[in-house]
Parts: C-alpha cells; sequence; structure tokens
C-alpha cells in the first residue's frame, strides 16, 4: 500500500514529463504509466493539485485509455479536459481536446453530423493565435475529414498546418502522403515515403519518426493485402520497439502479427504469437477491449486445428463479451464455434446447450435457426442419460421446428442442404427410440 501510495506522488511529475517528451521518449513514460497505475483512481482531478498538474494528468490518462482501446472513455476524458481548459480561457488548448474527442469518436458519429462538428471546431481555430498546438489539432481535424471523404478540405487544412508552425512535423508529413493514397496517386505516395525513410534526421525524434514511418507502411501493406510483405515488415519493426525499449509497440505489433498469421492461416503461429500478445498485455494492464480481439483469432485458429478445451474458453469468453457490448454478429459467430467445439470433444450436452443458444441467437434468420435447432436435437440425444425417452422426445420437438421452418422456404441451395440433413437426423434419432 505504501509502494502504490509513493508512485500516485509521483504522477504529477510522471504527468508533466509526459507533455513535452519527444515520441519516442513519451512511448517509454506511456508505457510505465500503463504498468504502475492499472486503475483510474489517481487521475481523478484532486484540488491538491494545479490546474495544469490535473491537465497534464487527464492528457495522460485519455492516452492510457487509447491505448487500452477504450476510445470512447478516452473522448470523454478529452471532452472533461476542454472544459478545464475553457474555465481557463485557453481556446488553444479546448479546441485541440475536442479535436481529440470528434476523432476518437468518429466510427461512432454519423458522417454528416462529424463534417459539421469538424466545421465548428475549425472557426474556433480561425481565432487562435499560429503555434505548435493549433498545428496538430489542424492536422487531427484534416486527418478526420479525410477520412469523411472531403478530401479537398483536407488539403486545405494540412496547408495552414503547415504555416501555422515552423517545425517539420511528422504527423503533417504523413497526412500529406494519406492525401496523395486519396487522390490515387499511390506511387507519388510511396514514393515520398521513400524519401522519409531515406532522410529521417529531418525530424527532431529521429526513432520515434523511424517508428512512426514504419507502422504507417506496415498498415499500407495490410490496407493492400499484401499479408507476406506486412509479415515481414511486422517481424523487424518488433525487433526494433524490442531494440529501443518500447514495451507497449511490443505487444500491439504482437498483435498484428497475430492477425497476420491469422489471415495466411498459419496457425501454429497464431497460437504462439497470439499467447506472447496476452502476456505483453498483461503486463502493461491492457484491458478487456484489446484482449478480446487477441482471442478471438485465438479461438477461430484453435477451432480450425480442432483443439476444443481452449478453444471452448475463448470462444465462450468472445461471446460473453459481445453479448455485454451488444454485438450479436460476434455473439452468434463465437457460440456456434464454441458449439461445434464441444461437439468434435463429444461434449454433448454442453454442446447442445450452446446449439441451443446460437438457435436464439438467430431467431430471425429461419435457415440458421433449423441448421441449429436440428444439432441440438442430434447433441441431446448423444448425451442422453437413463431417461432416454424423454430426451428423444424432446430432440422430435425441436426437429419438428426446425422442420417447419425449412418447409416454409424455397427449396434449393442452402435449404434444400440442410432439409436433406434434417431428414437424416430425424430418421436417426427415431431409430433411437
Amino acid at each position: 500500500m505504501a509502494n502504490r501510495m509513493d508512485i500516485t506522488l509521483l504522477l504529477p511529475d510522471l504527468a508533466s514529463q509526459y507533455a513535452t517528451a519527444s515520441h519516442s521518449v513519451s512511448l517509454r513514460l506511456l508505457a510505465y504509466a500503463l504498468q504502475a497505475f492499472p486503475l483510474a483512481e489517481p487521475f481523478a482531478p484532486s484540488p491538491s493539485r494545479s490546474e495544469t498538474e490535473n491537465l497534464n494528468i487527464l492528457r495522460l490518462w485519455a492516452d492510457m485509455l487509447v491505448a487500452r482501446g477504450e476510445n470512447s472513455t478516452a473522448a470523454s476524458i478529452w471532452k472533461q479536459v476542454a472544459v478545464w481548459c475553457h474555465h481557463r480561457d485557453d481556446l488553444r488548448g479546448a479546441t485541440y481536446a475536442l479535436a481529440q474527442a470528434h476523432a476518437l469518436l468518429l466510427p461512432q458519429i454519423p458522417p454528416a453530423e462529424a463534417s459539421e462538428t469538424a466545421a465548428q471546431l475549425i472557426k474556433f481555430l480561425a481565432r487562435v493565435p499560429d503555434s505548435l498546438e493549433k498545428s496538430e489539432s489542424l492536422v487531427l481535424l484534416a486527418n478526420s475529414l479525410l477520412e469523411l471523404g472531403d478530401l479537398r478540405a483536407a488539403q486545405i487544412l494540412r496547408g495552414e498546418a503547415a504555416v501555422s508552425s515552423a517545425r517539420i512535423r511528422l504527423d503533417s508529413t504523413l497526412l500529406q502522403v494519406k492525401i496523395y493514397l486519396a487522390q490515387g496517386q499511390r506511387e507519388q505516395a510511396l514514393f515520398f515515403l521513400d524519401d522519409l525513410e531515406s532522410n529521417p534526421g529531418i525530424f527532431s525524434d529521429v526513432q520515434g519518426a523511424r517508428m512512426t514511418i514504419g507502422l504507417f507502411r506496415l498498415q499500407l501493406d495490410q490496407d493492400s493485402e499484401d499479408y507476406a510483405a506486412a509479415l515481414n515488415r511486422v517481424k523487424t519493426l518488433f525487433q526494433q520497439a524490442k531494440s529501443e525499449g518500447l514495451l507497449l509497440q511490443q505487444a500491439l505489433l504482437s498483435a498484428t502479427r497475430t492477425d497476420l498469421d491469422a489471415e495466411m492461416h498459419l496457425d501454429q503461429d497464431v497460437i504462439s504469437h497470439g499467447i506472447e500478445t496476452l502476456r505483453l498485455f498483461d503486463q502493461l494492464n491492457l484491458g478487456e477491449s484489446r484482449r478480446i480481439g487477441v482471442k478471438a483469432v485465438l479461438a477461430r485458429s484453435l477451432a480450425r486445428m480442432g483443439r476444443a478445451k481452449k478453444g471452448i474458453e475463448y470462444a465462450e469468453e468472445v461471446s460473453a463479451w459481445a453479448q455485454r457490448h451488444g454485438n450479436l454478429a460476434l455473439e452468434q459467430e463465437f457460440t456456434v464455434i464454441a458449439a461445434d467445439l464441444a461437439a468434435r470433444d463429444l461434449q454433448g450436452i454442453r454442446a447442445a446447450g450452446l446449439y441451443g443458444c446460437a438457435a436464439d441467437l438467430y431467431s430471425e434468420q429461419p435457415l440458421l435457426r433449423a441448421r441449429y435447432l436440428r444439432k441440438c436435437a442430434v447433441q441431446l440425444v448423444y448425451s442422453a442419460g437413463s431417461d432416454r425417452e424423454t430426451t428423444i422426445h424432446w430432440a422430435l420437438s425441436l426437429l419438428r421446428e426446425a422442420g417447419e421452418l425449412l418447409h416454409g422456404m424455397e427449396r434449393h441451395g442452402e435449404v434444400a442442404a440442410e432439409l436433406s440433413a434434417w431428414e437424416f437426423d430425424r430418421l436417426w434419432i427415431r431409430t433411437r427410440k
């Protein structure tokens, strides 16, 4: 307890260093903060700290939440920062905080609303004197507008950002690459990137620039589905991060490598790299939002390999998470994965229960509901105990509902195949009486 209190006392100094650090140093500080402060309590504004200390701590906490994959919560923290800055008549800081929140919430906001919000923030920035922070805000908004498809506005803001700061900024430079790509000038974009990689010394933080450019190129490889190139690049970047002591980047790159292994169906590599990723995530106290994605990839690979024990465990965890977060498609997929693995492992009762859940989840899709009702019935009979007659009666009731659904559809393609399987299983169950 005393040690935890001592660490908490260091938080204002850590946040102050983080606010002014170079990119590469800030990554190390962020990784340290993630390990040292797994809970939110120390980051709550305190009257015993100055306003500047409270603001720095909130900004650090927001970036920690992003690292943990909790973007919506991070956006709410940035909005809190904006309110504090507004009370201090700091329009520049408030606008920057709102631009951060806007970027984090972009996937959840209707495009028209997102464009309108960006336009309002641009108007605020017009009243702000040129500065590094204004440049950062302009780049953030330009990236958001580019994602919304407003190429012209992004180009204008990128030009204004260059004027607002005399420093050569990496984020502004990479924004230009994105603009080239949006214009269909891929060769020009790649030439520009090659030039940046050859001359990282033009940036004040060479180490941070090299890592950021590498990650950008990795994303391009993934977007173009060049998985072999992406896999080679992620291996190089992982070793770079390891040699430079960038633990957070190691963890995120390990997760990316696991995803790439899965895309290439390298299931044994998925298992080894996925487990290593979870270990790194644990070390950094990265939360469920990050971990669940890795467990989903692991569950799919384990299912392909027929490894039931851990496969069912991971699939059920993903399904439960999806249920809590209202993600029906994910819950459906992983309930079925868990059910198939349980059936393959001859866990009849468990498989029957999972197939029953799957049938309920697919209540709006008659073909799939019928399929999982049928599979539930089969597993019930496989696992029938002493009261065999009652179990078979239940199974036939399930098959009756499945048959009604199937006979109500046109008999072609998947429906015909499912109807054939239904007829076979009904006959098989009747012979078990």
